[in-house]
């Protein structure tokens, strides 16, 4: 079945969204570091139950979007809801999606054990991929928390532009 030809219109022009709200947040977080640090001061490192739903309906909405990253979009709300560090901001994503992604792994799990396959599984197999895909996760994580407490989005924004301005370029315009 072949998608909607609305469908490649609304991935481009949603890449191109997040790619612009990137680079917008990127040049506001450059900008007066006296203001970022009093903004700090005043939050700490409490995160409030507003800054939680709205990062909650950030992922909501960027999955709507194909193509977006949920990640960035619950991170970009938390620091426009005022989390005011990058690295605060990154690191509260993260660490909500852990339960997340440990409820969805048990259901699929849960899952393939209710099903046939079960008894024919390689499971050892699986606990070494299991192992290796846990290993490299909490890896990536970790540079990039510490990336983010050094560098700014800029990088990011400027490569989601160009990929996005790219894919508007490149796809036919019906979808």
């Amino acid at each position: 079945m072949s998608a909607p030809a609305w469908l490649g219109r609304v991935v481009r022009v949603g890449f191109l969204l997040l790619a612009l709200l990137l680079l917008a947040l990127a040049l506001r977080d450059s900008g007066d570091e006296a203001l970022a640090a009093a903004r700090d001061v005043g939050l700490g490192n409490a995160l409030g139950s507003l800054v939680a739903v709205l990062v909650g309906l950030a992922q909501v909405v960027a999955g709507v979007f194909p193509g977006t990253s949920r990640s960035a979009a619950a991170i970009f709300m938390a620091m426009l809801a005022g989390t005011g560090k990058r690295s605060a901001a990154t690191e509260f994503v993260f660490l909500v999606g852990i339960p997340t992604m440990f409820a969805a792994s048990g259901y699929a799990l849960l899952e393939h054990f209710l099903g046939a396959g079960a008894s024919q599984e390689a499971w050892g197999e699986m606990a070494l991929a299991f192992a290796a895909a846990t290993a490299t996760g909490f890896i990536a994580v970790r540079w990039l928390l510490g990336y983010i407490k050094r560098h700014s989005y800029t990088p990011f924004a400027i490569y989601r532009i160009v990929l996005g301005v790219g894919l508007l370029l490149w796809l036919p315009a019906g979808g």
